[in-house]
């Protein structure tokens, strides 16, 4: 069993799945804030929500845009990390999809030394990432992108409520990332719709495949056609709000 990150550690806990005798913390360790690549942003493992919009790093006129993504889609949190909502691996969780769309890589560290892994190889299956028993995801990084557009479109029946369906869209001049929440049994991204926009396609005729390559499931909330649609129509919305 991989460790817990703070979101699956919190949620199993209210659960009653995970009772721990201690819960540790880490507002004491030290966080380098700062940028230490060329091309990529980074964001650590201690930075949580309340703390995602105000760093420098996120307040890069080139990132400005990544940080309002991923504050729209409800980093609030005082204490919950960034790296811990990805851990979890939630196809239902909004971060996931966001990190999908901005094409973050994901850096791991364990006993054995540091790695890097992609967002489209970090999530696996459902409530499964690439983190091993013996691993801690330690770090995201961003692509640095200038005038990129975005937006997140998600639809529930109540503001804090799971997304039935969600996307987040990126656009960076005439390449698109669009990553989709909820529409299969891991955070997965619209392949289809990315190569669509990339050959000049306008947001309506490269919506129309937004669910393909996926399989989405069917409860309570939606049946797989109804969220077949959802996402359809989310990305339509969230091109154009993107200015395709």
């Amino acid at each position: 069993m991989r460790p817990p990150g703070a979101a699956t550690a919190q949620i199993s806990g209210k659960a009653g799945a995970l009772v721990p005798p201690r819960t540790p913390g880490f507002r004491t360790i030290h966080t380098d804030e700062g940028s230490r690549y060329e091309n990529a942003h980074a964001v650590d493992d201690r930075c949580c929500g309340r703390r995602a919009h105000r760093i420098d790093v996120c307040r890069a006129s080139d990132l400005d845009r990544a940080s309002e993504l991923a504050a729209a889609v409800g980093l609030g949190a005082r204490t919950a990390t960034l790296v811990g909502s990805l851990s979890h691996g939630d196809p239902a969780s909004d971060l996931p999809a966001v990190a999908i769309a901005l094409g973050a890589t994901l850096v791991i560290k364990g006993a054995n030394g540091t790695r890097e892994v992609s967002s489209d190889d970090f999530f696996q299956g459902f409530l499964e990432t690439a983190v091993g028993p013996d691993e801690l995801l330690i770090e995201i990084k961003v692509p640095k992108m200038n005038g990129a557009k975005w937006s997140f479109q998600k639809f529930n029946r109540r503001a804090m409520d799971w997304a039935i369906v969600g996307c987040a869209v990126v656009v960076d001049g005439n390449k698109a990332g669009v990553g989709l929440v909820n529409m299969d049994s891991r955070p997965i991204r619209a392949s289809a719709v990315e190569a669509a926009i990339g050959g000049g396609a306008n947001a309506t005729d490269a919506a129309a495949s937004a669910d393909a390559g996926t399989e989405p499931p069917a409860d309570l909330n939606a049946s797989v056609e109804y969220r077949r649609h959802l996402a359809k129509v989310l990305v339509r919305r969230a091109l154009e709000e993107a200015g395709k």
